[in-house]
């Protein structure tokens, strides 16, 4: 989904937080009182606090406050408490907290949480003359927006990482992937040029480029073979519905390092999406590719990744792990 993220606005509720809410702050009192009685003290106050302050005390160094700051999160407006919990990944950096994001999301409708992360991914993404400047708190982690962007894809790291312990049942898992694609496949049609489903420049690809990666990372990221191939067909689905090509794509006004990795990189979506619309395109590469500026170790990687992808697309029924499994050289290059 587009989102319209003011970045100004959420870092002037960033600064409102109310760090004092812990009852045992209070001194002498708190200590007085029995632990239960202190969490309960702790979630009235943080269930009349601000946005901030609730995605704030997820990140307590107590599980207990921690997981009261999760229920408080989980009853919010997610219009709301959505952005702050993503735009928190900024200003935290402890180790675990990532995975912390990750359980609130999917406390919400994962076809909407998803469907945030992904806009405010793009946003994060977006060239600084057309972002909200912002300041940052005192103390605060500065990260950069590749910093920004790999503390977003640990998120969905964690989730794929973690989930036959998140959905025991095959159902629920289907039906979990199945809100994700959803998510992605609305996210892709909004960005994708209008009535198009050819990517003929290279602003088109880049209007969708961190969706493709979402998607590969996914697939890299399925390490139980019961879900992969579910990955697999829903990735297959995206190819067929929303890009059915990318071989539009200018390659020739490319030159040197920077159409090998262009190339590279869109083989591999070629091959993970199966667009059967590349394959001729795939096949005409070892020809074209001697006239390219390019080193022979190059044009080797880019020639024995289109024979990889041809072969993918040509088998269809056969997961991708199994073909990459047979072939004698890497295929994700990148």
């Amino acid at each position: 989904m587009k989102l319209e993220l003011n970045f100004e606005d959420l870092e002037a509720q960033w600064k409102k937080r109310q760090l004092d809410l812990f009852p045992w702050l209070q001194g002498l009192l708190a200590l007085l009182r029995p632990r239960a009685v202190n969490l309960t003290i702790t979630k009235n106050k943080l269930s009349s606090s601000t946005p901030a302050t609730m995605v704030q005390f997820l990140s307590s160094f107590d599980p207990e406050t921690a997981k009261i700051a999760r229920q408080i999160i989980k009853a919010q407006n997610s219009t709301t408490i959505l952005p702050l919990l993503l735009y928190s990944l900024e200003k935290n950096n402890k180790t675990d907290y990532p995975h912390r994001v990750m359980n609130s999301l999917l406390d919400f409708n994962p076809t909407i949480s998803f469907g945030y992360l992904l806009a405010y991914l793009h946003a994060r993404q977006t060239p600084k003359s057309e972002k909200n400047q912002f300041s940052k708190p005192e103390n605060a982690p500065d990260l950069s927006e590749e910093q920004i962007k790999k503390s977003i894809f640990q998120v969905i790291s964690e989730i794929f990482f973690n989930l036959n312990t998140l959905f025991p049942s095959s159902q629920e898992k289907d039906q979990f992937l199945s809100q994700i694609f959803e998510a992605l496949s609305m996210d892709l049609k909004e960005r994708m040029p209008f009535l198009s489903i050819v990517l003929e420049t290279w602003g088109d690809f880049e209007a969708i480029k961190l969706d493709l990666e979402v998607i590969l990372s996914l697939f890299k990221k399925t390490k139980y073979e019961e879900y992969a191939q579910i990955i697999e067909k829903k990735i297959q689905q995206l190819g067929q519905d929303i890009i059915i090509s990318l071989n539009g794509l200018p390659f020739e006004l490319e030159k040197g390092e920077i159409l090998f990795e262009h190339l590279i990189a869109v083989i591999q979506y070629m091959a993970v999406m199966r667009l059967e619309a590349d394959k001729q395109f795939l096949q005409s590469m070892p020809k074209k590719i001697h006239s390219f500026e390019l080193t022979e170790k190059q044009k080797t990687d880019i020639i024995r990744t289109c024979e990889a992808a041809v072969k993918i697309i040509d088998q269809p029924e056969t997961t991708i792990r199994k073909i990459l499994a047979e072939l004698e050289t890497p295929f994700f290059i990148y």
